[in-house]
């Protein structure tokens, strides 16, 4: 994988410009051993380069080998948005994101990893860079090396917003939701609102109600797992259908909750990418036997 960039000041070292494009001196100490790896103007410099303005900076990324313990498996993907760096793909409920001791073969992971293999990708080991629930729908976004990764990670500003179907009538109908989040102390997947837990805030915006129920719209002021889960089955508003925190079993066979839309600055160019993906039959259903708009 080659990625290229035009330096945009005069008498800059080389180092300095890669350093300033997130590459950490271990990144850098390996591309130095790989003969011609880094380039300007088409031509193999050392790192002591002096650039000027308008030159072209070329790096060939290490190549990465597949984990060996993880099982490619051709499967359907519903890609959103595909480059040379990034896939995102829009995942059904039901499907995990990376293999468990439960299902170890049928994965997200194992998906795309088939997928790479059938398209000649040069790198095959599986990078997420958000990851939803099992039976959380929605958005999915995978790098394809571990250098895009991270600045997707670090630097690409990116926000996700969710559409949620809740128990009852939430008030007020916008605000954030600003409590801490850890584990029960009796069980390993169960999260709970605890003092001294790690911060977690949730943003929401109520679109519609009935007596039964809201439809919101919320974006994720941080990352914590369960994180809208557990924020609103505090409030006393679970998702519908939500059953490990207090959901209305019965009305739909999953949580209530949809991954709808992702906004990044593009780990290279830095230009925004908007995505987003349409909400799904159950949950379509769902609002319209409610009488909920705002979909």
């Amino acid at each position: 994988m080659q990625v290229t960039w035009t330096n945009q000041e005069d008498q800059l070292i080389l180092s300095d410009f890669l350093k300033e494009k997130g590459l950490s001196r271990r990144f850098l100490t390996k591309l130095k051993q790989v003969k011609g790896a880094i380039r300007v103007n088409h031509q193999p410099v050392r790192v002591t380069w002096e650039l000027v303005k308008g030159d072209q900076v070329e790096l060939d990324l290490p190549k990465e080998e597949a984990n060996p313990h993880l099982a490619p498996n051709e499967g359907g993907l519903d890609i959103l948005y595909e480059d040379d760096y990034l896939l995102a793909l829009n995942k059904s409920a039901g499907q995990t994101c990376l293999p468990s001791p439960q299902n170890r073969s049928s994965s997200l992971a194992n998906k795309v990893l088939a997928y790479y293999i059938k398209e000649g990708a040069e790198n095959l080991k599986i990078h997420p860079v958000t990851r939803l629930d099992k039976d959380t729908s929605g958005i999915i976004l995978f790098a394809k090396h571990q250098y895009i990764h991270h600045l997707m990670t670090t630097r690409s500003h990116l926000t996700k917003k969710y559409l949620a179907l809740v128990q009852g009538q939430v008030t007020p109908t916008e605000g954030v939701i600003d409590l801490a989040i850890g584990r029960t102390e009796d069980s390993i997947i169960k999260r709970q609102v605890k003092q001294g837990g790690k911060p977690a805030q949730t943003s929401y915006r109520v679109l519609d109600q009935s007596n039964q129920a809201s439809l919101l719209t919320i974006d994720l002021l941080t990352g914590r797992t369960h994180q809208i889960r557990v924020h609103f089955s505090h409030l006393g508003h679970p998702l519908l259908g939500d059953s490990l925190y207090g959901g209305q079993a019965g009305i739909i066979d999953r949580q209530a909750l949809h991954c709808q839309q992702v906004d990044f600055a593009h780990p290279l160019t830095g230009q925004r990418v908007h995505l987003q993906a349409p909400l799904p039959e159950d949950l379509l259903v769902l609002s319209q036997r409610l009488k909920l708009g705002g979909v």
